[in-house]
């Protein structure tokens, strides 16, 4: 067998356009879509309806997580070394990327607004022409029967695990795998003779007009379809969002809604958040209560219920709200590895947000326990040390608040320095300065206040005042 030279440099180059999502902000669990985008995610809007068809190849190889990107390179370098001395390496690189190419289109062709990323096409895309070839030739490197078989039972096993998960593209999949299919037995047929020129150079435009015409079909997908247009108006909306403009971001989230064909879209979630951040509580509790109705369970969704629910004095709601989300297990396999690596920073800020809710109640004591399993879960979350200082100060046990509070404050400066988007917490000055004159620390104090009104943080109606 040759050596796979073409497989591990694709591999290479995965690797480093990974490192360059995470140089623009991204992060191992999830990269953001913005981000996702500017470098060159395909979605129907930007690849169709503003012709930006360099996304079809630019999407291959971007990833969303540490997770699918693991997975990729794990398949490819299982199949790749195969398919490399099967198919001949210019005719790898060609399946790869034509493959790719398909699985975007055929990803927009379903769902117009998908955000499309990753090499799982291509790769699926060398698996079919593999198959193909292998099924038909006598000699070179091939799969057993046997191995095909465990091969196609992998690949249906995969479609099915993607029917539960909003995380897999199955249309994208598909179409890589049969496209990779398609070209093989367009330029070798079913005898598995090397081409000709002539038959090369057919084989060349027969799958060219499969390009022409999914790129035409995505055309009719995209262009006057209201719910893209929603789409479009809720990413607007997500950039006012993050300038905290909530009033024209309102005005395009409603509509947007009014356009969706789906009425109980996440531009309801959206939505929600944006009345939330307005102070306008009941519809954005109404809005937030549709959405959890049709997604039970959504982690976030819960949790912006129930913060919603505090703000409004219904903290046993609340608190049943966050306990709900606690509870929420994954349902597949791709669901619990991902979740596997976002549970404890997860799971710490629900524990912290509950003991909140409790402290409100007044349940000091099953506010201090759930501080502390935020703390047990995430050592440097600097919300739940000042969650913790609180109910020390509720238990009057002041000298303990006040040290905690400053490493609340500590941890604060630090994530200021090392995470983008970090600010500071006016709330932790406020506490101390409460736990400070508490102790007879009247300068101390007085220090904290002043830097607790210089900072975006008012105390809410139950907390005490100094």
């Amino acid at each position: 067998m040759r050596k796979s030279t073409v497989t591990f440099a694709t591999c290479f180059l995965l690797i480093v356009v990974y490192f360059v999502e995470m140089s623009q902000g991204g992060n191992l669990l999830n990269c953001p879509a913005e981000i996702l985008l500017r470098l060159g995610a395909s979605t129907g809007p930007l690849t169709i309806d503003h012709a930006q068809y360099f996304r079809l190849l630019s999407c291959i190889f971007i990833h969303a997580n540490l997770l699918h990107l693991a997975l990729n390179i794990y398949v490819l370098l299982d199949l790749g070394p195969m398919a490399e001395a099967s198919l001949g390496r210019k005719f790898y690189l060609f399946v790869f990327y034509y493959a790719g190419v398909i699985g975007a289109l055929t990803s927009i062709l379903y769902n117009p607004t998908q955000t499309s990323v990753g090499a799982s096409a291509a790769i699926l895309g060398l698996l079919g022409a593999v198959i193909f070839k292998t099924w038909f030739e006598k000699d070179g490197a091939r799969f057993s029967r046997p191995q095909l078989v465990m091969l196609c039972i992998f690949l249906l096993y995969s479609l099915l695990l993607g029917f539960t998960s909003d995380w897999i593209d199955n249309a994208a999949h598909l179409g890589g795998f049969f496209s990779g299919m398609l070209a093989c037995a367009a330029v070798y047929g079913t005898r598995g003779d090397k081409p000709s020129k002539k038959r090369a150079l057919a084989a060349g435009g027969v799958l060219a007009i499969l390009v022409v015409a999914l790129i035409i079909g995505d055309g009719k997908r995209v262009i006057g379809n209201p719910d893209v247009y929603a789409f479009q108006l809720r990413t607007e909306a997500a950039a006012l969002i993050k300038k905290k403009d909530y009033v024209p971001a309102l005005a395009k989230l409603n509509e947007a809604q009014s356009l969706a064909k789906n009425k109980v879209s996440a531009i309801l979630f959206d939505r929600a958040g944006v009345l939330d951040e307005m102070k306008d509580y009941p519809p954005a509790l109404s809005d937030i209560t549709t959405w959890v109705g049709e997604h039970p369970k959504d982690a976030q969704a819960l949790m912006l219920r129930a913060a919603i629910l505090h703000k409004m004095n219904r903290d046993e709601e609340a608190i049943e709200g966050v306990t709900r989300a606690l509870e929420i297990k994954p349902t597949t396999l791709v669901d619990y590895f991902s979740g596997m690596m976002q549970v404890r920073a997860g799971q710490a800020m629900l524990y912290n947000n509950r003991a909140w809710f409790e402290l409100s109640a007044g349940k000091t004591d099953k506010g201090m326990e759930d501080a502390v399993k935020s703390i047990e879960l995430d050592k440097r979350l600097a919300t739940a040390y000042d969650t913790r200082g609180f109910a020390f100060y509720m238990l009057k046990d002041y000298d303990k608040a006040q040290k905690d509070f400053s490493r609340s404050i500590e941890f604060n400066q630090q994530d200021m320095k090392n995470k983008k988007g970090a600010t500071e917490d006016g709330a932790t000055y406020y506490h101390r300065a409460l736990a400070r004159f508490a102790l007879g620390d009247r300068e101390g104090g007085k220090q904290d206040m002043e830097r607790f009104n210089s900072l975006d943080y008012k105390p809410e109606p139950w907390e005490p005042k100094p």
